[in-house]
C-alpha cells in the first residue's frame, strides 16, 4: 500500500489516498525510512532455505 501512495501523491493528496486504502498518514510518511517487517525477515528466510 505505501509503495502506491509514494508513487501517486502527485496525483492525489497523501490523506485522500490513506483514507481510500484504510492506512494512516503517519505510516505513510515513516515508511521510506523503516526497515523490513518481522513478517518480511521471515518470509525471505523461509525462502533462503527453501
Amino acid at each position: 500500500m505505501f509503495e502506491f501512495v509514494a508513487k501517486h501523491t502527485g496525483i492525489w493528496p497523501v490523506v485522500l489516498i490513506c483514507e481510500a486504502l484504510g492506512g494512516s498518514r503517519s505510516g505513510c510518511h515513516v515508511w521510506p525510512t523503516r526497515g523490513p517487517s518481522d513478517q518480511a525477515r521471515f518470509d525471505t528466510q523461509l525462502d533462503e532455505e527453501a
